[in-house]
């Protein structure tokens, strides 16, 4: 053997340096502790709790606005704008309504609704109401290259109506709706009113007075798209 191997000093350094290494070895790869492992979260703990189904409520407000098209087939039509408020509770419903119309007429009218409305917790809606109420209606018959100013009179009228929708439930108290409605109704009389005015020839330039007889009334159908907002009522739904 080589003798400086026998020397106490450099045994020592040896054993000295060979504990170092196994220490710094023990420190890369630490062993947790059980109490550590017990305080650590499990992923399971850490996750989300999922999310709650909705369920459509018992009792809902929807404020809906309805732009449309609506006609008297012959006789006269125009755009027509409608507002409504309709509570429900369980499978019904009541509500009001307000509109106004025109086009070379004007319409406007005030209403009641009640009936049945339909709501799934998935969002689809459906209401079938019947409708009466009062309507002023203004230049019926008018011309549109003439100076007749058609006939002014106010009537009664009753119907009914379907709108199909979807409510848009990302929200817990107040959701989008979106959807169509169809819509008849029928003056419950008729009113003939005569009107007389003053029109100009086209080409004689000349003024004369003229009259014309016109029967304002009967069955209006219309057609509009439907949106707006439902507000949940039943906090058991939330």
């Amino acid at each position: 053997m080589l003798p400086w191997i026998h020397s106490r000093p450099l045994r020592a350094r040896a054993a000295f340096a060979v504990a170092l290494s196994a220490n710094a070895g023990f420190a890369a790869s630490p062993t947790p502790s059980p109490a550590a492992t017990a305080l650590a979260p499990s992923p399971a703990a850490s996750a989300p709790p999922p999310a709650r189904p909705y369920h459509a409520p018992v009792t809902d407000l929807t404020l809906a606005v309805q732009p449309g098209l609506m006609a008297w087939p012959k006789r006269a039509g125009g755009i027509w704008l409608e507002t409504s408020a309709l509570y429900r509770h369980g499978v019904l419903a009541v509500g009001s309504t307000a509109e106004v119309g025109g086009l070379l007429m004007t319409v406007l009218a005030a209403g009641g609704l009640a009936g049945f409305a339909l709501r799934a917790d998935g969002g689809f809606r459906a209401e079938l109401l019947g409708t009466a109420g009062a309507r002023y209606v203004e230049g019926w018959g008018a011309g549109l290259l003439d100076d007749d100013p058609g006939a002014d009179a106010c009537l009664a009228y009753a119907g009914g109506r379907l709108r199909l929708g979807h409510v848009f439930t990302q929200h817990r108290l107040g959701h989008f709706f979106l959807g169509g409605a169809l819509q008849f109704d029928r003056d419950l009389w008729t009113e003939q009113v005569t009107s007389t005015y003053t029109t100009t020839g086209w080409f004689s330039g000349e003024s004369y007075t003229r009259s014309s007889t016109e029967t304002v009334g009967g069955t209006r159908y219309a057609v509009a798209l439907a949106f707006g907002g439902v507000l949940d009522l039943d906090r058991h739904a939330r």
